[in-house]
């Protein structure tokens, strides 16, 4: 009777243990979930401030090509009007205008870069978002059926236990328990 007392005890004890781990590394994976979720939030804030950057960083450079421009019309005009010939008309005005429509060209280029490399930056940061919101909802998942799995192995080894006790009680062991329901189981008679 001692030994089916001992079973008893034994399955009792690795159904808590079952248990236990089941939540341990439940919480594990959890927690491995929350900390993708945040990583992909930071890496979203990192990508709207680096879209930020190249967005500045490509009206800067549009703003110098146009003074350049500036500088460069002045100094045609100031050149051609040294010399004797009237700007304004004719080639001394194409060619003032061929600066200018050469260096806004070149300005649009650089705002248009930019505001593809600024939405290229947005979105990569809001993949990563979402990369690590479905990270968090996989391991939540995996958490559930590591718990379900957990307190099913541990029901199982109180279901054990339980039939230990029965036969103990009964002065026998479970070996000697006949079972009614036919080839499928059933409840065991005492």
């Amino acid at each position: 009777m001692s030994f089916a007392i001992s079973a008893v005890v034994i399955g009792v004890v690795g159904a808590g243990i079952s248990a236990a781990g089941a939540v341990s590394s439940s919480n594990a994976q959890k927690k491995a979930g929350k900390y993708g979720a945040e990583a992909g939030g930071r890496q979203k804030a990192q990508s709207e401030y680096e879209s930020k950057i190249i967005l500045e960083k490509s009206q800067e450079q549009a703003r110098q090509v146009r003074a350049q421009a500036i500088n460069v019309r002045g100094t045609q005009i100031a050149t051609a009007a040294s010399s004797g010939v009237l700007v304004g008309d004719g080639s001394s005005q194409d060619m003032v205008d061929e600066v200018s429509r050469l260096s806004e060209q070149d300005a649009v280029a650089y705002l248009w870069d930019g505001a593809n490399g600024s939405i290229s930056a947005t979105e990569q940061g809001r993949l990563a978002d979402l990369e690590g919101q479905q990270r968090a909802k996989q391991a939540n998942a995996a958490a559930n059926a590591t718990l379900v799995s957990g307190f099913g192995s541990a029901l199982t080894q109180l279901g054990s236990a339980g039939l230990g006790i029965a036969g103990a009680a009964k002065g026998g062991s479970t070996a000697s328990m006949k079972f009614k329901g036919g080839p499928t189981g059933g409840w065991p008679s005492v």
